[in-house]
C-alpha cells in the first residue's frame, strides 16, 4: 500500500494526497494514514514543503468531513422520519440528539484523531442531528489539524521504516477505538443499573 501511494504521489503530487485523505474522511477505503506518513518522510528529505503538504492534507480532511455532514443533514431526516413511527424509538432518538447537541463539540474533536475510525460515521450522525454547521466545522478543523500533524510528524521522524510504522499506527488506532467503546458501554450499563436500582 505504501509503495503504491508513493508511486501515485510521484506521478500526481498533492492531488493524490488530497483525494486520499478526503476519501478516508468520507468512509471510503482510502490509505490516508500511509499518505500522511509518506508525505512526512518526503518533507524530512526536502522533497516536499510543509507549507504545501499540511494545508493540502487538512483541506482534504475537512472536505471529507463536510461531505459526510451534509449527506447526513440532507438525507438523515428521511430515515429518522421512518424510525419515529415507533413511539419508543422516537423517544430514544430525541434523547440521543439532545446528548449529541450538548456534548457534540468535543465528540467531533476526538473522533478526528483519537478515535479516527469513528469519524466518517459520526460526520453523518452530526449532520442528521441538526448540529449547527459552524460548530461542527470549528471542531472538525481543530481535530483534523491534530490528526494531520501527528501522522505527518511520525512520517517525518520515522520515514525509513514506513511499512512498520503504518502497521503499528493502524493497530493503535483500532485499539484506542475499541477501548473507548468498551468504556462508553460500561458507563452506560452502570448508569442504567443505578437507575433501575433506585427505581
Amino acid at each position: 500500500m505504501t509503495e503504491t501511494f508513493m508511486y501515485l504521489m510521484d506521478s500526481y503530487g498533492l492531488v493524490t494526497l488530497f483525494i486520499a485523505v478526503m476519501g478516508s474522511c468520507m468512509g471510503l477505503p482510502s490509505p490516508s494514514t500511509p499518505a500522511l506518513l509518506v508525505v512526512g518522510s518526503y518533507m524530512a528529505i526536502g522533497n516536499m514543503s510543509p507549507w504545501l503538504v499540511l494545508p493540502t492534507a487538512l483541506a482534504g480532511a475537512v472536505t471529507g468531513d463536510q461531505i459526510g455532514y451534509w449527506i447526513g443533514h440532507w438525507g438523515g431526516h428521511a430515515v429518522e422520519a421512518r424510525l419515529r413511527r415507533n413511539p419508543a424509538r422516537a423517544k430514544k432518538i430525541d434523547r440521543i440528539k439532545r446528548l449529541m447537541l450538548k456534548y457534540g463539540g468535543p465528540g467531533v474533536f476526538f473522533t478526528r484523531w483519537l478515535l479516527s475510525p469513528l469519524g466518517p460515521t459520526s460526520n453523518f450522525l452530526y449532520g442528521a442531528s441538526d448540529m449547527r454547521w459552524i460548530r461542527f466545522t470549528f471542531w472538525s478543523i481543530t481535530g483534523e489539524m491534530i490528526w494531520v500533524l501527528i501522522y505527518a510528524s511520525v512520517g517525518y521522524v520515522f520515514g525509513d521504516n514506513l511499512d512498520d510504522i503504518t502497521a503499528l499506527t493502524g493497530k493503535i488506532g483500532w485499539t484506542l477505538t475499541t477501548a473507548a467503546l468498551a468504556l462508553g458501554l460500561s458507563v452506560y450499563l452502570f448508569i442504567k443499573w443505578r437507575g433501575r436500582r433506585r427505581a
